[in-house]
């Protein structure tokens, strides 16, 4: 188990600082028995088996996942970004009776419970206030949803993602998933007790476990940024003395257009992580002209393959040329992975699917995604990865685009058939959504294209934030009397960026 990684390590480095939040430092021995102590109201509500975490960037979040994992249970994590409905149905889904709550976020919490519509066990780590009592009025009996799904002990968390039917997708990955990549990603980094390293992502975006495990194994300290820090966090990095920091590159490139990253700013900085979306040469020159002593890395998984399946730590003599259309190479596999190139063309060009340990099983109650997405071949099975790439020298991957209406938006992975999905429930006529504006091969956000004039734009607008994340809203709404078709008769999505001229 993870939890019992941390347990050894604790033991080890029990007097240094495992979480800084601002001016507050938690030692491991504080986090430990925080942990320890969530683990134990957890035990005594008997609570389901899937615990949710209502946190943000607190201590509660962080002595929640290892208070989770130590009562042997598995968390599924929630953010404000979410939508009240979307959570209660998440929560239904999973069975899920228990939640774990920041004090930022218990106004949130009872939004959440009027969604769900049923009661809930509610337990505040940094209050006298948990309603652990409630637990003795929660009970589905027979028909309880945990006991319908056979949730392996193996599971360690539960992550939902942007799905094609409009539902997001739970993708449940396993305990020997996530030590499957430690044993990978650690040795990439020489790190210690004398670092500093950040946590940039949400629980909800799977980088987040990298953080806290990479650091919490090395006996160095999480550095929490505030709300601020996250979009500029140039201060951050300087005032906090960061060692070893990871980000979507999309937070570099805002850097770079507010010209808030300047030659020789992270002297301090030894290693750098950038993952969640393509990295463009550009901004990976100029991240490197910031921060000239450290590795720069580059990583490339999705959540169904856990975290990273692949790293190119980046050689400082990479040419524009060495990449494809601007775009960084992903890297090689981990060790004990196989890939197949699916549908290759003559340019070697093909769909990357992946074997091996860090491959996640199916997802959940959904059969038939699970059966579209892998791939069998003597006797193993590969997850399409739906991202189309070449292999060159070395075997060195080739990031080239996707084949399908999957983007990656401000590091979060999205189907833009979703945000259609959720137009339509508005509109009746046709709805197509594209990605827009584009700084860098970075999609900045998406705009929808629809014909029925008769609703307006504030009503779309207000309806998709209603039930969509915030980062999925249009920045545009487009009203047009003809959509434009290709030669095949199909909407030409390429023709409608004319219109946004």
């Amino acid at each position: 188990m993870i939890y019992e990684y941390f347990r050894k390590y604790s033991s080890l480095y029990t007097g240094r600082v495992a979480l800084e939040i601002g001016s507050e430092r938690y030692t491991y021995a504080e986090l430990n028995e925080r942990a320890k102590n969530i683990a134990k109201k957890l035990e005594q509500s008997k609570s389901s088996r899937i615990v949710g975490i209502l946190a943000a960037k607190s201590v509660s979040a962080y002595s929640g996942v290892l208070g989770v994992l130590a009562a042997h249970r598995c968390f599924v994590p929630f953010t404000k970004k979410m939508p009240p409905a979307q959570i209660a149905d998440i929560l239904d889904e999973t069975g899920v009776d228990t939640l774990i709550v920041g004090e930022e976020y218990v106004s949130y919490y009872h939004d959440v419970m009027a969604a769900a519509q049923r009661p809930l066990i509610c337990i505040r780590p940094e209050s006298e206030k948990s309603d652990v009592s409630i637990s003795k009025t929660v009970d589905y009996g027979k028909e309880k949803k945990n006991d319908r799904v056979k949730w392996e002990s193996d599971i360690a968390y539960i992550l939902y993602t942007s799905g094609s039917t409009g539902k997001p997708k739970g993708i449940p990955v396993s305990h020997s998933n996530v030590v499957a990549y430690l044993k990978n990603v650690l040795p990439q980094y020489d790190i210690g007790p004398g670092d500093r390293c950040s946590q940039m992502f949400d629980l909800t975006f799977d980088p987040s476990i990298h953080d806290m495990f990479v650091t919490w194994y090395a006996g160095a300290t999480l550095v929490i940024p505030n709300a601020g820090d996250i979009i500029a966090p140039r201060k951050f990095i300087i005032d906090r003395h960061l060692t070893v920091f990871a980000t979507v590159p999309s937070t570099a490139y805002f850097m770079i257009k507010t010209r808030m990253l300047r030659p020789g700013d992270f002297l301090k900085l030894r290693y750098t992580l950038f993952t969640g979306e393509a990295l463009s040469y550009r901004i990976y020159r100029e991240w490197q002209l910031a921060a000239p002593n450290a590795q720069v890395i580059n990583g490339y998984g999705p959540t169904e393959l856990t975290i990273n399946i692949a790293a190119y730590p980046i050689p400082a003599e990479l040419t524009y040329e060495q990449c494809y259309n601007g775009i960084v190479p992903i890297g090689t596999l981990y060790d004990e992975h196989q890939m197949l190139i699916l549908d290759e063309n003559e340019d070697g060009i093909g769909e990357l699917a992946v074997s091996g340990p860090q491959v996640f099983d199916r997802y959940i109650n959904n059969k038939k995604k699970t059966a579209e997405t892998f791939y069998e071949y003597e006797k193993n099975k590969y997850y399409r990865t739906g991202d189309l790439v070449q292999v060159g020298d070395g075997n060195v991957i080739r990031f080239v685009g996707r084949h399908d209406s999957q983007i990656k938006l401000r590091g979060y992975r999205v189907e833009l058939s979703e945000i259609e999905a959720c137009i339509k429930e508005r509109i009746r006529g046709e709805v197509v959504v594209i990605a827009w504006p584009f700084s860098d091969s970075i999609a900045q956000g998406v705009v929808a294209f629809h014909d029925d004039p008769s609703v307006t734009d504030s009503e779309i607008i207000r309806h998709c934030r209603e039930t969509l994340p915030e980062y999925m809203v249009p920045l545009k709404i487009r009203v047009l009397q003809v959509f434009p078709l290709n030669s095949n008769g199909k909407i030409d999505r390429n023709h409608l960026l004319e219109f946004l001229k």
